[in-house]
């Protein structure tokens, strides 16, 4: 345990109410990043802000974002909130003011960049697509849980990118018992992290899905930070008072 954050994390807790930062306890201890979501280039700001929100409720702590042609955008009605409690990765090529320099063609490079990070952390990539490639496809239900899972979801229109089906570990889809060929790309979200929610806490040990001690206080920091106001005025007086030695 970092014991600045510790530290910190003590002092700013007082500014909660006690039922408050229990919530905050109970929350964090059901919040893991085994399974992390990626969404490429989603254009409705409805869809977005449903996909967070599922995640967020079902305590998927990590989303990474990739915008080549869209740029993603919440609707806060939407979101409910959820996405202040999330650590957003946003994954783009940066224009002259670090914006997201968007363009009609699919280059490959943010996804490519998305994938690149998560391969070094031992996730195994997952596209969810209604055409799995047969080489890659596997069972919804028996997606392996062996390490940590990022299943990635493509836009409303076109699906994921060919770089995003052909740089994925492996392809998998949702069942469908109709007439229709997939689901609304928010619902398939939901549908997902609620499945492999459920099966990480049912089939793996709590220390393999569980946030580990360091990034389960930095979690903690920032949840307090996002919740307190003025929180830069009060951490600068707290850190201007002077300390006691016990």
């Amino acid at each position: 345990m970092n014991s600045g954050d510790a530290s910190r994390i003590q002092e700013l807790s007082g500014f909660l109410t006690e039922s408050r930062f229990r919530k905050f306890r109970d929350v964090l201890s059901q919040r893991t990043r085994f399974v992390s979501v990626v969404l490429e280039d989603l254009y409705d700001p409805h869809n977005g802000s449903a996909c967070l929100r599922s995640c967020e409720a079902c305590g998927i702590q990590e989303v990474h974002i990739v915008e080549e042609r869209n740029a993603f955008m919440t609707v806060e009605g939407v979101t409910m909130g959820s996405a202040r409690w999330l650590d957003l990765r946003r994954h783009y090529s940066p224009d002259a003011e670090g914006n997201a320099m968007l363009s009609d063609e699919h280059s490959g490079a943010s996804i490519g960049q998305c994938y690149a990070g998560l391969r070094d952390r031992g996730y195994t990539i997952v596209a969810m697509t209604p055409h799995p490639a047969a080489d890659k496809a596997v069972a919804f239900d028996r997606l392996p849980l062996s390490g940590p899972v990022a299943v990635v979801f493509g836009s409303e229109r076109d699906g994921l990118s060919e770089t995003a089906m052909n740089e994925a570990d492996l392809h998998t889809r949702l069942p469908i018992h109709g007439f229709v060929e997939s689901y609304n790309i928010s619902v398939a979200c939901a549908l997902t992290v609620f499945h492999l929610a459920g099966r990480i806490r049912n089939e793996l040990l709590p220390e393999q899905w569980q946030l580990s001690g360091e990034d389960h206080d930095s979690v903690l920091l920032s949840w307090l930070r996002r919740s307190i106001r003025n929180v830069e005025l009060v951490e600068r007086s707290l850190s201007s008072e002077p300390r006691v030695e016990p």
